[in-house]
């Protein structure tokens, strides 16, 4: 195998190279950086919905039903 001697620094082992220009081009995208942080604010956002929903909702479910069948009944 040949190698270019100007892409690579060190002949016998390619992938270091690759490696390093995989972490410099990571290092510097910052459209990744701010994907992932979107994506964690929608996860956080998220799961904030969930604990409320679990937490508030069946009392209202209940309490609203409850007052539903309390009005009926003095209706009748």
């Amino acid at each position: 195998m040949h190698f270019n001697k100007s892409a690579v620094s060190f002949p016998i082992c390619a992938s270091n190279n690759r490696l390093a220009h995989f972490f410099k081009n990571w290092r510097g995208n910052i459209d990744a950086a701010t994907a992932i942080e979107y994506a964690m604010i929608a996860a956080a956002i998220s799961l904030a919905i969930v604990v409320v929903v679990f937490t508030i909702g069946e009392e209202l479910f209940v309490n609203m039903y409850q007052n539903l069948a309390d009005m009926i009944s003095s209706q009748s």
